[in-house]
C-alpha cells in the first residue's frame, strides 16, 4: 500500500460523514424555519388588524 491509498482509505469515509453530518443540519434548520412561518401564518390567520395581517402573511419582520 501507497500513502495515496492510506489516505483514499482514510478520506473517503471522513468527507462521507462531513457530508451526512451537513446534510443532517441543512435539514434540521430548513425544519425550523418552516415551523416559523407556520406559526407567522397562523398568527396571521387570527389577527385583527389588517396591517398586521398583511405584514405576516408576505413575511416581513416587525
Amino acid at each position: 500500500m501507497n500513502s495515496t491509498d492510506k489516505w483514499l482509505i482514510r478520506g473517503i469515509p471522513v468527507a462521507l460523514g462531513i457530508g451526512f453530518a451537513w446534510l443532517g443540519k441543512s435539514l434540521l434548520l430548513n425544519e425550523a424555519r418552516l415551523l416559523h412561518r407556520r406559526l407567522e401564518l397562523e398568527a396571521a390567520l387570527h389577527a385583527e388588524n389588517e396591517k398586521v395581517r398583511k405584514k405576516l402573511l408576505l413575511g416581513i419582520k416587525f
